[in-house]
């Protein structure tokens, strides 16, 4: 505790003593020949209602307002200053004992419950005409002194704990890292005031009740305990809100708004604020291993561990399955970064045992600056992302964003410019056909988004993987069903029925509003649910599988049909492959490539082997030559798409391709047509 903090405890402590040598002498209220039995009842309620408050916050036992101020105001009315003041310190000291606080912490809590009780009084004697310390008869003459008190005894408490809360905060992370006085008491005033309001607005009731006949106070059971569940079901569906269930941790929302602080406050004093998103390597593992119960819990002792590893006004978010950020207040260079960095991946790394199993927690940690690597709290988040999907690429280890690069600078460009080329509409669709290895025949088409600027197609590997780590995915997803759907729809009217593929990215996984978005599509195009197809890849599938599993379900109960992209690339654990809802694998091309040289027969072979005993269709991706063509016709592999049979062309002009072939079905042998003729079609990429 530095010096600043202490002496301003000492104070405060100080005081709350003072007040109580000052009720006891100067204020009247001792005298209680009325009222024993009254105060006996309310000094019960007080206690009772500090060590068994009727609520709290959801993981912690800071509540807004616990019930006992409501009987110690309405003792201040019944029975005087001096009564009320003893019974709320009593409180706090039993209270303090029971839960084994600091003796420092229960001196200030007591002191401070004594203050707030003495600024009500004065309240009172201010504006009424009652001497001071008084009991006051409840009546319309004194309700404008009694609410006065009440509203004394609000903001007299919310700003001495606000006042300890910023000293606290001063102290241990520095001046420019904590926040300004102002922005602790707004929130406390304003996030916990209207709750004690409500709260509070009891205590004349509860007086009035006891100027009757003490039996009364039983009445105010229910009562109370309804104001107090009302307050604890609205502050536990803010708190969801924003925070994940499982952890209690700020979700992505709160981290957004957390982050945009941090940022004000670092360009204030002239800081930096850095971001860290770190990955739990190997986690799948522990779900498939040990069980998802298991699983939840090390994501618990990570988070725990995370907390406290950091500083407190340094905030910890999840955004993932097993994805965690952190915002870093105060940063001097990106050297303190890496030092956070360095202290989170060895804090983890100590073994944790888990239903009896040692598990040492390995972090892939990406790191980002304000205003280094962006100018807002979205880009610098994305550029943290992007870098944790490096250092995860590369097997775990810190990795801090390149944006000293000259490419690092392009990626932001390009994102800025492919926003502005889908409000300009300079996005395309095309198309690669599917066709079957036995007959030849078409059975389908995977819509592929192409990006033409300026009279040339930008490569899709230089702008899709930028969209995937933004949420600009969600509309360049969007765009592409709409694409995809109607184009299935003109094919159907033409009289070729095709089924269309259209890839989702993870970031589409949890895009909660996408099946009603497509199941609204579908019923607007009058297209049968059939003639979709949905490919989500191996690592979207593997990040979250439990989210995963649900949309699928959503989709599956529409009638889509499902594919996992990319197979065999990813950490699919075999064991999730029976219970997932998916209807096609899809064998990925660096397997389908090196079949020439018949150096992956087995992966495929037994790829298609799993599919075929799980009912599942195989299509292969990348097919080149004849000869690849042939020998996964021979292992039994019913679809394929690839360069051999047609590149991604535009709609219309793979109509006219299939014009010159025929239409109808089984209308060719794969492999027998003129392919040169072809080339005249085909736009090059």
């Amino acid at each position: 505790m530095s010096k600043r903090l202490r002496r301003y405890v000492r104070t405060v402590t100080a005081a709350g003593a003072l007040g109580l040598v000052l009720v006891h002498f100067v204020g009247r209220g001792w005298d209680l020949t009325d009222h024993g039995v009254v105060f006996g009842a309310l000094l019960a309620l007080i206690v009772l209602g500090d060590l068994t408050p009727l609520w709290t916050a959801r993981r912690d036992r800071d509540g807004l307002v616990p019930v006992s101020p409501v009987f110690a105001l309405a003792m201040l009315l019944s029975c005087g200053v001096a009564p009320a003041a003893v019974s709320a310190a009593v409180a706090s000291l039993l209270t303090g004992v029971v839960r084994r606080q600091p003796t420092t912490a229960v001196a200030f809590a007591m002191a401070q419950r004594v203050v707030s009780v003495l600024a009500a009084a004065v309240a009172l004697w201010l504006v009424g005409s009652a001497q001071f310390g008084a009991a006051v008869r409840i009546d319309w003459n004194t309700v404008v002194p009694v609410v006065l008190a009440c509203a004394a005894f609000i903001v007299v408490s919310l700003l001495v704990t606000s006042l300890a809360t910023a000293f606290t905060a001063r102290d241990n992370y520095g001046p420019q890292a904590a926040r300004p006085l102002q922005v602790w008491l707004r929130r406390e005033l304003t996030g916990r005031g209207r709750y004690a309001g409500l709260l509070l607005s009891l205590a004349p009731i509860v007086a009035l009740a006891t100027e009757r006949h003490v039996l009364l106070l039983g009445l105010f059971a229910l009562p109370a305990v309804a104001v107090s569940r009302s307050i604890a079901i609205t502050a536990g569906r803010d708190h969801q809100v924003l925070h994940d269930d499982l952890t209690g941790l700020p979700n992505r929302q709160l981290l957004a708004d957390r982050l945009n602080q941090a940022i004000a406050l670092a360009r204030r004093h002239g800081d930096k604020t850095g971001v860290l998103v770190l990955d739990v390597t190997g986690f799948g593992e522990v779900n498939d291993s040990l069980g998802r119960a298991c699983g939840d819990v090390l994501l618990q002792q990570i988070a725990g561990q995370l907390v406290r590893t950091l500083r407190g006004v340094d905030t910890v978010a999840r955004i993932g399955a097993d994805e965690f950020a952190v915002v870093l207040h105060g940063v001097r260079n990106r050297d303190d970064v890496e030092v956070v960095a360095d202290n989170l991946r060895r804090a983890l790394a100590t073994p944790t045992v888990i239903a009896g199993v040692p598990l040492a927690v390995e972090l892939s940690v990406g790191a980002a600056l304000w205003p280094d690597h962006g100018g807002s709290a979205d880009t610098v988040l994305r550029c943290a992302e992007s870098a944790m999907q490096r250092a995860k690429r590369q097997r775990g280890g810190y990795r801090l964003y390149a944006s000293s690069s000259r490419g690092g600078v392009n990626r932001m460009q390009l994102l800025a410019r492919l926003r502005d080329g889908l409000q300009r509409d300079e996005l395309e669709v095309h198309f690669q056909p599917q066709a079957s290895l036995a007959t030849g025949e078409l059975v389908g088409a995977e819509a592929l988004v192409r990006w033409r600027r300026e009279g040339r197609l930008v490569p899709p590997n230089e702008f899709i993987p930028i969209a995937e780590h933004s949420d600009l995915i969600h509309q360049l997803t969007r765009y592409v069903l709409h694409r995809a759907v109607r184009q299935a729809g003109v094919w159907r009217d033409t009289g070729l029925p095709l089924r269309v593929a259209v890839n989702l990215s993870a970031r589409d996984l949890q895009d909660t509003g996408l099946p009603a978005m497509v199941a609204e599509l579908l019923e607007s195009s009058q297209l049968d649910p059939m003639w979709l197809e949905l490919e989500i890849s191996e690592h979207s599938l593997m990040s979250d599988v439990e989210r995963a599993r649900t949309m699928l379900a959503q989709f599956r109960s529409m009638g889509i049909s499902l594919a996992i992209d990319d197979f065999g690339t990813g950490t699919t654990s075999l064991a999730h492959l029976p219970h997932l809802p998916i209807d096609v694998l899809k064998i990925d091309r660096s397997f389908v490539a090196n079949l020439e040289r018949h150096a992956d027969d087995l992966i495929v072979r037994t790829t298609i082997d799993l599919a075929r005993s799980l009912g599942l269709r195989v299509v292969a991706e990348g097919v080149e030559t004849q000869q690849v063509w042939q020998r996964l016709a021979h292992l039994g592999c019913q679809m394929a798409q690839g360069y051999y049979l047609c590149r991604p062309i535009p709609a219309e002009q793979l109509t006219s391709w299939l014009d010159m072939i025929g239409r109808r079905a089984a209308p060719y042998q794969a492999g027998l047509w003129q392919r040169g003729s072809t080339q005249e079609i085909v736009l090059p990429t």
